[in-house]
């Protein structure tokens, strides 16, 4: 059995997979598109999974597909789950990790991307890289975002067991840090000077009244350029299926990596 952090044989036919370690310890994973070693373009992705489950399979073959597409390099951490991988722990020593990773592949060659609790980690990482003045990724892109984790809006599309789920989940991330403490929910940052961020959701996603009240927020602060991607009837992470609304999504964030300089 494979681990389960690590790359699928599935995708290894489109993409070439190396691993390393980084110097936190933390297991790492670039998948390259087979016969371009050595891309432009990079792309540092933060998988979801409520905070406690690793990346499924479906997300890798996603990933692996928009790497193709767009012929960019992706950089995968195996960060720690659970009560081992925190709020208190993990968006610190991520944040290290893409500041090292801009400065490997240049600011304007490099794209942030996060999934669900991931894209929670990733808008994170983008706060506090503005607050060390450190150089921006060209874009932060985020997928289903979890920002709202107090559920303060409708949580749509997540009834019963597992709203209940998601709520101990949430619970577990915050550790015994306050869920209005920006480390724990970005939505309380500061969002200003964020460079270019997109948001993708869909109308019938449990995320979305968080996505909306980031974008609110979000909209007219300075040196922040937010768009704001929304598919009708569309649930959590479609931008990782092969529906239609999954596949026009991501038609847009290759043509977004694709860009000149991230432009």
């Amino acid at each position: 059995m494979r681990n389960s952090t690590s790359p699928p044989e599935s995708i290894k036919h489109a993409v070439d997979a190396t691993s390393s370690v980084s110097n936190n310890g933390w297991n790492m994973f670039r998948i390259t598109p087979r016969g371009i070693p050595a891309p432009e373009r990079h792309i540092f992705y933060i998988h979801g999974g409520a905070f406690v489950h690793h990346m499924l399979e479906g997300h890798w073959k996603a990933l692996s597909k928009m790497v193709v597409a767009s012929g960019a390099a992706a950089t995968i951490p195996a960060y720690p789950l659970g009560a081992e991988g925190t709020a208190k722990r993990v968006p610190g020593e991520m944040t290290q990790l893409v500041e090292e990773f801009i400065r490997d592949v240049g600011s304007n060659n490099a794209f942030l991307m996060g999934d669900s609790a991931g894209g929670n980690i990733a808008l994170t990482a983008t706060t506090l890289l503005r607050d060390r003045g450190v150089p921006l990724p060209a874009r932060t892109i985020v997928i289903s975002p979890w920002l709202d984790l107090e559920f303060k809006g409708n949580a749509a599309g997540a009834p019963g067991a597992k709203f209940e789920r998601l709520q101990r989940d949430a619970e577990i991330w915050r550790a015994d840090l306050e869920f209005s403490d920006p480390l724990v929910s970005p939505l309380n940052a500061a969002l200003h000077d964020l460079g270019k961020v997109a948001i993708f959701c869909g109308t019938e996603d449990f995320v979305s009244p968080g996505c909306w009240q980031f974008g609110e927020a979000a909209a007219g602060q300075p040196g922040t350029d937010l768009e704001f991607y929304e598919s009708p009837g569309a649930r959590h992470s479609h931008v990782l299926s092969d529906n239609p609304a999954g596949t026009g999504a991501q038609a847009i964030i290759i043509d977004m990596i694709q860009g000149s300089s991230g432009a």
